[in-house]
């Protein structure tokens, strides 16, 4: 039998799923960032992964004020 989570695990996981996913986003565009010889490319690089550090932020703020450890 397969137990159910509640509302409250849910939503943690949810939590915990964006933050880990952000997480990858940033590392991919930073590295992106880093080898790519096109200096347009690189600033957009760099601004998606400004963007990604932001939506963490964020992510982060919501989970800390719902008393979610992420």
């Amino acid at each position: 039998m397969v137990s159910k989570l509640s509302q409250a695990e849910f939503l943690n996981n949810v939590f915990i799923e964006a933050v880990h996913r952000e997480e990858q986003r940033v590392v991919r565009y930073d590295h992106l960032a880093g080898i790519t010889g096109d200096k347009k490319l690189e600033a957009m690089f760099n601004d998606f992964a400004r963007i990604s550090r932001a939506h963490l932020d964020q992510i982060k703020a919501v989970a800390n004020n719902l008393n979610m450890q992420v």
